[in-house]
């Protein structure tokens, strides 16, 4: 997937966003992007730039696709 598929997972308003159990310092988003895929996406959000990095991407597993919907 694109770079760009994976930033869209932020615009989606029903997006799963938590931190990451294994790394405090990152977070995850489970979102839908416009060719209506469910990505997974690893981030950090670097305050003092007002940005966010994205660390991987890919598409969602059955599971968090699962909980995705249900939320």
């Amino acid at each position: 997937m694109s770079f760009e598929e994976a930033c869209e997972v932020f615009d989606d308003p029903h997006g799963l966003d938590a931190p990451d159990v294994l790394v405090p310092e990152r977070f995850v988003i489970i979102g839908r992007c416009a060719r209506d895929r469910v990505l997974f996406v690893v981030h950090a959000v670097l305050e003092r730039h007002g940005r966010i990095r994205i660390i991987s991407a890919r598409q969602a597993t059955l599971a968090q696709r699962k909980a995705y919907e249900k939320a």
